[in-house]
């Protein structure tokens, strides 16, 4: 089906010469997209008679991104045509899960579970510690913050992390723009260096930072949909204290529970807010499903302290600069996640999250380079 994450995941296919199409069950629809330029085919997309046509069997992977139930009947057609054509189904609902794996799918993605988890990473809470983002080969990729501490004001050729870590800063986080960086540039007190290390190095980072920037204040949660629930569960794992504000009273029973403290009202009201402790909150995570409701708090938020991470989801890539104007450090959507998980498959490697509007890919060495 053609919505967001396909949309996403396609512009990454072409820039990579993936030949791809859409299955649409609608020819009206289809006639449209492709007159728009996309690649369609129009046909049932859980009939056998649709993949036998588009000989499935021979395709090096099958997206199948409808909903829980749809997906299942596709993966079980597919498989009764080949059982090695690979498929990657997305998953709602966790116990979508099982049911799709026995089906046949060998790439099960609850990709809410995995954004709430994302977004739950990119949090700074208690000591300050670096956050894993991705992997290459036996390299870690990782960012930290600087806020409130010595690092600020520094420039990287100060903080000597290659002489004494022997780890590299690749790039910076300035205001949720990834920079280059070169020896002499310098942290500000709201950048997040990225670094590339070994394991061991990292962890060295890490017994590095502890003794800076210590907030064992709650974290404040806003929204307590699926990924809400999945942030606040991820942070709570790690044992970080964690407030949430849902507007809807009639959730009040099923978050029971969810957070160590909820709190039943509007984001937008700011003794609400400051009772749920965003005065002294080390983060504030957005995840409502509604792209104008987080630009909306991220400013707010923003106004009323200026000190915590924001970290924000969003649906729609048109409201990215948007909400990094408003205030947010990272913003993450569904769709970018997901394609980034289905890339990483057909390029068979680790997915790595860098953030909205970032992307890894690999280039040849120059052999002026090599070695």
């Amino acid at each position: 089906a053609l919505d967001s994450l396909a949309t996403a995941l396609m512009a990454r296919l072409r820039l990579h010469g993936i030949k791809h199409f859409v299955i649409e069950t609608d020819p009206v629809k289809a006639v449209q997209l492709h007159v728009d330029g996309v690649p369609v085919v129009t046909g049932r997309v859980e009939d056998r008679a649709t993949d036998e046509a588009l000989a499935v069997e021979k395709a090096v992977l099958v997206v199948a991104n409808c909903a829980d139930t749809i997906n299942t009947n596709i993966t079980l057609t597919i498989r009764d045509i080949s059982p090695q054509v690979p498929i990657a189904a997305l998953a709602e609902h966790e116990q979508s899960i099982d049911l799709l794996e026995l089906s046949g799918s060998n790439h099960v993605m609850p990709l809410k579970r995995q954004l709430g988890q994302h977004l739950a990473n990119r949090a700074n809470a208690g000591h300050l510690h670096c956050n894993i983002v991705g992997r290459l080969g036996d390299l870690l990729i990782a960012e930290f913050p600087v806020h409130n501490t010595p690092l600020v004001g520094r420039s990287l050729r100060e903080m000597q992390l290659r002489d004494t870590l022997g780890m590299n800063v690749v790039a910076v986080w300035e205001k949720g723009r990834l920079v280059p960086v070169t020896p002499d540039t310098i942290l500000a007190d709201g950048s997040f260096p990225v670094v590339m290390g070994s394991k061991e190095q990292i962890t060295n980072l890490d017994t590095y930072l502890v003794i800076y920037n210590t907030n064992f204040n709650p974290v404040l949660v806003i929204g307590g949909g699926k990924v809400g629930c999945v942030t606040t569960q991820t942070l709570r794992s790690r044992g970080v204290t964690v407030h949430m504000i849902e507007r809807e009273e009639s959730l009040r029973s099923s978050l029971e529970g969810v957070a160590d403290q909820l709190f039943i009202g509007d984001a937008a009201d700011l003794e609400l807010l400051m009772s749920a402790g965003l005065a002294d909150a080390p983060s504030v995570l957005l995840t409502t499903n509604d792209d104008a409701m987080n630009i909306y708090l991220s400013v707010y938020c923003r106004r009323l302290n200026p000190d915590p991470r924001v970290i924000s989801r969003i649906t729609h890539a048109r409201n990215i600069e948007a909400i990094h104007r408003a205030g947010a450090d990272f913003v993450l959507s569904y769709s970018s996640l997901g394609a980034e998980s289905i890339m990483s498959l057909l390029q068979r490697r680790e997915s790595v999250i860098l953030g909205e509007g970032f992307d890894l890919f690999y280039v040849p060495v120059p052999a002026s380079l090599a070695g």
